[in-house]
């Protein structure tokens, strides 16, 4: 199975165990809340994103990061969010990072992915200047996998 497949896999299996636990529909400032996850769920989804060549070359030439050699010199911060029904516009929430937004399931702007990104399927990412306002049209629920990078 590729890495991407081996993903998508884990995402969906996380996704199905998280769910059921996620009781709010709003967080203060953010349009998302952190859902707890064990390390061990949250390095399975990091090294299976870095075996990702396609999605770590287009990162590394967005960032000029070398997240290939020295992933945990780059990698400030990572949890699990689920989108909230939050509509508005979110000023510079990761200064000087760059965020990495890798979706856990199917995410686009009606189950809560930022107007004007995505769609993206299960396991795919993207990434963002940290710096960088967010606008949110107010559906939520979809769970992804946040990265936070810095130089």
């Amino acid at each position: 199975m590729s890495s991407s497949g081996e993903l998508r896999t884990a995402a969906t299996s996380l996704v199905r165990r998280l769910k059921p636990k996620i009781v709010h529909n709003s967080s203060r400032p953010y349009p998302w809340l952190f859902v707890y996850v064990s390390e061990e769920d949250k390095k399975l989804i990091r090294e299976l994103w870095l075996k990702n060549d396609k999605d770590l070359n287009r990162v590394e030439a967005k960032t000029q990061l070398r997240l290939r050699s020295t992933p945990e010199k780059h990698i400030a911060e990572e949890y699990v969010i689920v989108w909230t029904e939050k509509a508005g516009i979110l000023k510079s929430p990761f200064p000087d990072r760059h965020l990495v937004i890798i979706a856990l399931e199917d995410l686009n702007q009606d189950n809560g992915m930022p107007e004007n990104e995505g769609p993206l399927s299960c396991g795919e990412s993207l990434v963002l200047p940290g710096d960088r306002d967010l606008s949110f049209n107010g559906n939520g629920g979809g769970l992804a996998f946040f990265m936070l990078l810095k130089a």
